[in-house]
């Protein structure tokens, strides 16, 4: 089993975030997704994918 962790940059939208992760499990088998939204100090929102996963 391997681990990814995608970031979303400071610049991405969601959409463009969600279509990263997408290409990134489209070659794997998936075990699980974990998902998790934070806001800073300055009140900025991101999110973070921890994927799960086994080569193909």
């Amino acid at each position: 089993m391997k681990v990814k962790i995608l970031n979303e940059t400071w610049d991405e939208k969601s959409k463009e975030f969600t279509a990263r992760i997408n290409d990134f499990i489209k070659s794997k088998k998936v075990i699980d997704i974990k998902y998790s939204t934070y806001a800073d100090e300055d009140g900025y929102f991101y999110q973070n994918a921890l994927i799960m996963y086994e080569e193909n």
